[in-house]
């Protein structure tokens, strides 16, 4: 992961391409922000993101190689094609800090409270859902616990393409067998059931 660092914003990149590198912004909101001592509006990276804690935070459980798979025309065979990469997925500063904030907010509210996350058009929601759903899935509210806070975790879409988009974000992630439940439209209600009362840690 490489970080482009000035004084007022941070860029980032899981791959360096020469020309071709894509930058995505690892920026937080200075509407609200006070600068750090050392005067630095960026100073955050180093401070809070760079920290050997959090670090060790996103390499276990954040930082995961993905599969991607785009189709395109094939002018040669006139048909639709597929085209398998792989890419570092490396979570941007508002995903880091949403996923975060819950869990915090969690270890004093316990369960029963409602939040609300919203996110912009391509701002990596599927890709937050999936964290927040992964790291809730083992969740322990004090670290003496013996049992997970939540017994399962469910995430509901209305929309086909994105249920489909974030159950393989989730295989990706942890394809531990038995930990994920993916059900659809060719599943029923008794299987939904099923995986209830098997206490599948995550049902999509």
């Amino acid at each position: 992961v490489h970080f482009a660092v000035g004084t007022e914003k941070v860029f980032m990149t899981t791959r360096l391409a020469g020309k071709s590198t894509y930058f995505l912004p690892f920026n937080r909101d200075l509407t609200n922000f006070r600068e750090s001592d050392t005067g630095f509006s960026t100073a955050y990276l180093w401070e809070a993101i760079l920290r050997k804690d959090s670090i060790m935070d996103l390499v276990q459980n954040y930082v995961n190689l993905q599969e991607n798979e785009t189709t395109f025309y094939n002018p040669k065979t006139r048909k639709l094609d597929t085209k398998k990469s792989t890419a570092l997925i490396f979570p941007r500063f508002h995903q880091l800090k949403v996923v975060r904030k819950i869990l915090d907010q969690l270890k004093i509210d316990g369960t029963g409270k409602n939040y609300l996350i919203q996110h912009s058009a391509g701002s990596g929601k599927s890709n937050t859902i999936t964290w927040l759903a992964y790291r809730l899935a083992n969740f322990y509210q004090n670290y003496t616990d013996t049992k997970g806070l939540f017994d399962s975790i469910f995430v509901l879409t209305d929309r086909r393409v994105l249920n489909k988009q974030i159950q393989d974000n989730i295989r990706q992630l942890d394809n531990i067998p038995g930990m994920v439940a993916y059900l659809d439209e060719k599943t029923t209600a008794q299987d939904l059931k099923k995986q209830i009362e098997n206490g599948t840690r995550i049902i999509i």
